[in-house]
């Protein structure tokens, strides 16, 4: 294990898009949702813009009342739970980067958008739950991402100030929120943001693949500056 001049020692997550590949998932629920409440499908275009936000924020820009949002919400969450053990995912070589991370001594958590609950059952389902040390949901705060409140609770859950700790996801609201809590923050190229958007955040690491993350949170911790990789 090596010896952090930053001190910087825990690294904290986003879920979906970051640790867990849900896209089929989000994809699948959202057009059966729509269909189901509206009787007509939709373009996911706003949706995907908004993917990093809790889903009744995601669900406000196509419903015409706080009715439809409910019902769009309850059908999504229905539909997702009776699909999430076939539609589930891991991005290749994520679980073999977050044992290097372990390995350099580096504790880890969740911090998501996703209710508290699905999120563990999501991360129990691949069995990552063992991996990390703390887990924070929408559910979990008051103020959701991009605000600063979730990474904020993550940090202190670890016994951690935020300035010791990365945070790591694949939107701007990811940036926004680990930026605004005073944590690193980690772009990453493999979610549904293209990395322009992220860049634009200005992150202080930018990863294109999981595989790069233990090595560019490690110079990044050992006083080696911002770590790009194309």
């Amino acid at each position: 294990m090596f010896l952090s001049p930053r001190g910087m020692h825990t690294v904290l997550f986003d879920l979906d898009g970051t640790l867990l590949d849900t896209y089929e998932l989000l994809e699948r629920s959202f057009h059966h949702a729509v269909t189901e409440v509206f009787g007509h499908d939709e373009s996911m275009e706003a949706y995907n813009r908004t993917i990093g936000k809790p889903l009744v924020d995601q669900f406000a820009l196509y419903a015409r009342s706080e009715g439809e949002v409910d019902a769009l919400v309850e059908s999504y969450r229905t539909y997702y739970a009776s699909i999430q053990h076939e539609a589930l995912h891991e991005f290749p070589g994520m679980r073999e980067a977050l044992d290097a991370l372990r390995a350099d001594g580096f504790a880890l958590g969740v911090v998501t958008s996703k209710r508290h609950s699905v999120a563990m059952e999501n991360l129990e389902q691949l069995g990552y739950v063992g991996l990390f040390e703390c887990f924070v949901g929408s559910d979990d705060v008051a103020a959701p991402k991009p605000d600063p409140e979730p990474v904020a609770l993550g940090a202190r859950l670890m016994g951690a100030d935020p300035k010791a700790c990365f945070y790591v996801g694949d939107s701007p609201f990811d940036m926004q929120a680990g930026a605004a809590a005073g944590a690193a923050t980690v772009a990453v190229g493999w979610g549904q943001h293209p990395l322009a958007s992220l860049r634009a955040e200005r992150p202080r690491v930018v990863c294109a693949a999981p595989a790069d993350l233990p090595g560019a949170i490690a110079r990044f911790a050992q006083g080696e500056g911002a770590a790009c990789n194309r």
